[in-house]
């Protein structure tokens, strides 16, 4: 493996151990990297299959433990598999995943995340899933950043943007002009190009950047629009509350306003509710004394 990977495998190793019959439900991890599994006891059958795609925004996660199994169209996994002991799994992200201790004994495994190379081929086919997914909503920053090559979106142009990446003005973005950008939060300049590099010739074309950005922005105004949809019968925002509760509200600026709204209407009708109960009851006859 690459060695810039060499802090992440010190630092992100998770143990599990899991008697006879027992596992993980079906579900998706929210980080962002690659995870590696490797079997050290027993044997554990993985199911697994990319995340579906999806027709609008969604606001609350779609994958919690389990819930593939109750909730929505019925989870069909993609592939199934036993790990012996001394094998090894790596699951890209933004995978459902399901476990199994098939083997009598206590089965015991160590996953690992590791980041390099980011799976930016993914991300870029599967744009519109990811950003439509909360459960994979760490990222959304990362695509903001891949997308503007480390400047704000709303800073300029994707020709000024290009432009000031492209130092010596030749209409092509190179790694060594990549390597130069100093504002870079949780990228590498090798994500920006393999993410960018749409035929894989090892530098990023002005149309390149234009076709990826435009991309990336189109579903940033779709995921921030608080307009109705009259094709799909659907109000963009409460409509789209599958649960209760509304995670990582502070990466939906548009929602916070939606929420409340939402709370309000809520607390309101809770509140008519209980004063027609007590209407009903003061209107029951009482039994004298």
């Amino acid at each position: 493996m690459d060695a810039a990977n060499k802090g992440q495998l010190y630092t992100t190793p998770e143990f599990w151990f899991a008697v006879h019959g027992a596992g993980a439900k079906a579900h998706i991890d929210t980080h962002v990297q690659t995870t590696m599994s490797l079997q050290l006891a027993s044997r554990k059958r993985w199911r697994i299959g990319f995340m579906p795609e999806r027709m609008l925004q969604h606001l609350s996660m779609l994958y919690k433990d389990g819930s593939v199994y109750t909730h929505g169209t019925p989870w069909v996994p993609t592939h199934d598999l036993v790990l012996e002991e001394g094998e090894a799994l790596f699951i890209p992200p933004g995978f459902i995943h399901e476990t199994h201790n098939l083997g009598e004994e206590c089965a015991a495994s160590v996953t690992y995340q590791f980041s390099v190379p980011m799976a930016t081929g993914l991300y870029s086919t599967f744009m519109g899933r990811v950003r439509r997914t909360p459960d994979i909503w760490e990222s959304w920053p990362l695509l903001r950043e891949w997308a503007t090559m480390g400047m704000h979106q709303h800073e300029a142009s994707p020709a000024k943007m290009f432009a000031k990446v492209d130092r010596d003005s030749d209409g092509i973005v190179t790694m060594q002009e990549l390597s130069m950008l100093r504002d870079l939060e949780r990228s590498r300049p090798s994500d920006i190009l393999t993410f960018l590099d749409m035929d894989r010739d090892g530098a990023i074309s002005i149309e390149e950047f234009k076709a990826q950005h435009r991309r990336w922005a189109s579903l940033e105004k779709d995921a921030m629009s608080d307009e109705s949809n009259p094709d799909l019968g659907i109000r963009v925002g409460v409509d789209q509350m599958h649960y209760e509760v509304l995670e990582d509200v502070d990466n939906h600026p548009r929602f916070a306003s939606t929420l409340e709204r939402f709370q309000r209407s809520r607390m309101a009708e809770e509140h008519k509710l209980a004063e027609e109960r007590k209407l009903a009851a003061l209107r029951q006859p009482r039994d004298e004394v």
